[in-house]
C-alpha cells in the first residue's frame, strides 16, 4: 500500500488534510482550517477532536513509514484532574 494515498481514509478526505512528507526521518500533514474546527464560535480554540485526529492520523503515517503496514499500536495518555 501506498503511504502517500491519504485518499484512502473517507474521513482524511472530509477533514481536508493533505500529507506532505512520509518517510522513515518524519511525517508532516497539513489541515486547512475551517471554522468548524473551533471548540466554539467566536472562540480561537481548536476543538480537541481535531487535534486527537492530527496526532493519530500522523502517528499512523509514521509508523507505516518506518516499519510498514499492519504494526498494532497502543498509546496511553495519562490525564491530570485539577
Amino acid at each position: 500500500m501506498d503511504v502517500t494515498d491519504i485518499g484512502r481514509s473517507p474521513y482524511q478526505v472530509f477533514l481536508g488534510i493533505k500529507l506532505r512528507r512520509a518517510d522513515t526521518e518524519g511525517v508532516e500533514i497539513f489541515l486547512p482550517f475551517r471554522q468548524e474546527f473551533l471548540r466554539e464560535a467566536e472562540s480561537d480554540w481548536l476543538h480537541g477532536g481535531i487535534v486527537s485526529a492530527l496526532i493519530d492520523i500522523a502517528g499512523n503515517y509514521a509508523v507505516e513509514a518506518k516499519v510498514g503496514e499492519g504494526v498494532e499500536l497502543t498509546i496511553s495518555v495519562p490525564v491530570v484532574g485539577t
